[in-house]
């Protein structure tokens, strides 16, 4: 089609571009000084970077699916030891900086919210070309019904086990798992 990517230029670099788009969207745009609560800002910052994760996501497993196979053949990761280098500059910092909520590390400084997502980025591109080398079997549906059910309504489950009195962040997570998994395993004879 007409927004076909150019057959000359590797099909990872569209990866790589899209993620500086991200980069930039995410952590060079100023959405406030700092975060205090769940409003607007905060909501926006969330739905762009969380979004742009997802979007490169789809598009680097859907490159798994050409008509040829993988069209996402190695490009840095054919020159591993630069990734070495590139790993250095953009590992999080160990300084602890609360500049609002605990829910998603915000960064006051443009450029270290940027470091940070940048480090995100290479994480997940060096995970993604790992999984390349396994093959993996199918996820059973009940896992992957229950992976969904969570995602989706974690936040219900952890408030409703907090009120009966479950405390222990160990306690909640299984709580929350076991009655995902017993919820979607009866779902269909609800």
């Amino acid at each position: 089609g007409r927004l076909a990517w150019p057959e000359r230029l590797p099909y990872r670099l569209l990866h790589y571009l899209l993620a500086g788009v991200a980069l930039v969207q995410f952590g060079a745009i100023r959405y406030a000084d700092e975060f205090l609560h769940i409003g607007p800002a905060y909501i926006a910052y969330m739905c762009i970077g969380f979004g742009r994760f997802f979007h490169l996501g789809f598009l680097m497993t859907f490159a798994r699916r050409g008509p040829s196979g993988d069209r996402a053949q190695p490009l840095m990761s054919s020159c591993w030891p630069v990734m070495l280098v590139l790993f250095t500059f953009v590992s999080p910092s160990t300084n602890w900086e609360l500049a609002g909520m605990l829910t998603y590390p915000f960064f006051r400084s443009a450029r270290d919210r940027c470091v940070y997502i940048a480090g995100a980025f290479v994480v997940t591109f060096c995970l993604e070309r790992l999984s390349r080398t396994v093959y993996c079997r199918p996820l059973p549906d009940v896992l992957a019904n229950t992976s969904l059910f969570l995602y989706l309504f974690h936040p219900v489950m952890i408030t409703v086990l907090l009120q009966v009195g479950c405390r222990d962040v160990v306690s909640v997570w299984i709580g929350s798992f076991l009655i995902s998994v017993l919820l979607v395993h009866a779902g269909p004879s609800l």
